[in-house]
């Protein structure tokens, strides 16, 4: 029989260590790339969060005032009725609007009236509860829903905002504006699903406009109906 030369196991062994080192560095490599590939992933994914955080802050503000949007008012109006019903409290909503604001428009140019907006949210968001919300409703016209807070309440908060307007400096580097708002306030009783968010919002708009027809610059209690049981007389 013939036999190949048989090679010294000292060789051998030599040579299994190298290739098991190979195999050693070769895990480790592909650990370190696992681990890699998973903190890549955790970054991405935390990206995602933040990103996905800032596009719903963007879709729910206004993007002049950088308060919320009416979208997102109508959001929160309809939670904060659900939450009413469920514990059986008070919720009150104020619509404001800026007095005789086309004319800073027609006088002074829009860059004024934007100023204007700009300014007065960030003068009345001082003075507000941190749960309640204040919204851009439209154009010149704002929004203020205070939850578990009742008429008598409800109108303080108004004079409140009302008096802090028409106290505020809106300085815009070069001339002083007098500024004054309107505002309607609505309370609501919202026990049972005959509630109804539209109804409500115009009581509010209601009381705004008496307040606008009685000379501005005040605050005016929704005229409630007596077929309407779900808010309080």
């Amino acid at each position: 029989v013939s036999m190949q030369p048989t090679r010294p196991v000292q060789d051998i062994i030599q040579e299994a260590n190298i290739r098991l080192s190979l195999l050693h560095l070769s895990y480790e490599e592909m650990n370190r790339e696992l681990h890699q590939t998973k903190t890549d992933l955790q970054q991405l994914r935390q990206q995602l969060v933040e990103r996905n955080q800032l596009l719903e802050r963007l879709a729910n503000l206004d993007g002049l005032t950088e308060i919320h949007n009416h979208r997102s008012f109508q959001n929160f109006l309809q939670a904060e009725v659900n939450r009413s019903q469920h514990n059986r409290s008070p919720l009150s909503l104020l619509l404001a609007d800026i007095d005789h604001f086309k004319r800073f428009n027609d006088t002074y140019g829009h860059q004024i009236g934007d100023f204007i907006l700009k300014e007065l949210c960030k003068a009345v968001g001082q003075i507000i509860r941190e749960y309640d919300l204040m919204a851009r409703y439209g154009g010149e016209e704002f929004a203020f829903i205070l939850p578990e807070t009742d008429t008598e309440a409800a109108r303080s908060v108004a004079e409140k905002i009302r008096s802090t307007v028409e106290h505020h400096d809106f300085f815009d580097g070069l001339h002083h504006y007098r500024v004054t708002l309107s505002i309607g306030v609505a309370t609501a009783l919202p026990e049972n699903e005959a509630f109804r968010t539209n109804d409500f919002i115009d009581q509010a708009d209601r009381a705004l406009y008496e307040a606008k027809n009685r000379g501005r610059n005040r605050v005016a209690l929704a005229s409630l109906p007596s077929s309407t049981k779900w808010l309080p007389r």
